[in-house]
């Protein structure tokens, strides 16, 4: 697609827009903000009457231009794991809250995902490592970048040190909006499979618990092991639930990938090479191939995709409770949805279409069941009819 194809106003429109928001973080008129799409997904909003026609917003979108960068197309791969403290709060290996720390120990500042009061995820910046908590662990949901990418540069520009971690198409927007390179900035892309709207995962807490009633929900909680798919629900009355594939409506569409939004299905940014420094994510399948590191507690797999990559890996050596190199092709064979892309669910287009009108347990029953609403019309002025109908009495 290229430049000219594309005016401001498309952007809001353009289907394989991840929400990077790098459009809005170079605006500096006003004339686009991060709204959402009718499912809930983040899209530029553009207003016309503040506009410049500067073009900044369409030079730095990622989707448009699918810039390229200098990482190295065959990283070098490990399987870290950190202590058990580390990994107990953690959904993987712990790799991230340990360089985490050791960025705002130095007075640094790291951004990632975090829940807000309404269960929709955003990134956050925190320069305390005692709000660490609130950037760990998994969220599976599209995150709201905002303003962040502009507050980043900020401080990159002011001399201090950040560690941005996010998807890796959100990865490429911060580097888009940047006018150059940064010393300073170091940057983590998630190994990840899609990022569903929060729309939907606030449809389904709302009616399978109840408006306003959980206090606390964790994607991978470790109660049975690394391995399994466990989400763990608090309700506001300190009741605490335990929910799996098969009694959990949302696992059912989310791990099949049913929800997938056409921006994921059509992923830029999942291959190699990687955007981030290093990149990080669950070790699928290492069994298969080295039993022995696997002690279910967790384990990250880290891909060094330049220098500074090195850098952040060398810093975790002497912290890990395992540390080994392991041949790419591990990873490319067990996470290859992640790394290659993949196509939509057959039944991803009927989903979008249900939830629209039904709820999200009787979409998702639909789906299981194939179940259809199908009506019949018949023409009674049709005489071949009236002559089947006749015979049928007869």
């Amino acid at each position: 697609m290229g430049r000219k194809e594309v005016s401001p106003a498309a952007l809001h429109d353009n289907q394989l827009c991840t929400g990077c928001a790098a459009c809005v973080n170079v605006c500096h008129y006003g004339a686009l903000n991060l709204g959402t799409d009718e499912f809930g997904y983040f899209r530029p909003n553009f207003y016309a009457a503040l506009c410049a026609e500067c073009g900044r917003c369409l030079s730095v979108c990622p989707v448009i231009h699918n810039f390229e960068n200098e990482n190295i197309q065959e990283p070098r791969c490990f399987a870290v794991a950190m202590e058990d403290c580390v990994r107990e709060h953690a959904s993987s290996g712990g790799v991230f809250p340990v360089l985490a720390a050791d960025i705002l120990k130095r007075g640094g500042y790291v951004c990632g995902a975090a829940w807000n009061e309404s269960f929709g995820v955003e990134h956050i910046l925190i320069d305390d490592v005692r709000n660490l908590s609130k950037l760990s662990k998994s969220k599976y949901l599209q995150s709201y970048i905002g303003d962040i990418f502009t507050r980043i540069k900020a401080l990159l520009e002011g001399g201090k040190e950040v560690l941005f971690s996010g998807c890796p198409c959100q990865v490429a927007g911060l580097y888009a909006t940047l006018e150059h390179e940064y010393d300073r900035l170091y940057t983590i892309d998630l190994i990840c499979a899609y990022t569903p709207s929060t729309a939907f995962f606030k449809k389904y807490l709302r009616e399978t618990f109840g408006e306003d009633t959980v206090r606390e929900y964790d994607f991978r909680s470790k109660k049975t092991g690394w391995s399994d798919d466990t989400h763990r629900v608090v309700l506001k009355d300190g009741q605490e639930l335990v929910r799996h594939i098969w009694d959990d409506h949302y696992q059912q569409v989310f791990h099949p990938r049913i929800m997938t939004p056409v921006h994921c299905e059509n992923c830029h940014f999942c291959g190699f090479p990687r955007q981030g420094d290093i990149s990080i994510g669950d070790f699928h399948g290492i069994d298969q191939h080295a039993a022995s590191l696997n002690d279910q507690k967790g384990l990250s797999v880290v891909l060094v995709n330049n220098e500074k990559g090195k850098q952040l890996l060398e810093s975790l050596r002497d912290k890990a409770a395992i540390f080994k190199e392991t041949p790419l092709d591990w990873v490319k064979q067990h996470n290859r949805v992640r790394i290659e892309g993949f196509e939509s669910h057959p039944d991803r287009d009927r989903f979008y279409e249900l939830i629209r009108t039904h709820s999200f347990e009787q979409t998702v029953e639909f789906l299981q069941n194939h179940r259809y609403d199908i009506g019949i019309v018949g023409n009674w002025s049709w005489i071949e009819y009236n002559k089947v109908r006749n015979f049928e009495k007869v």
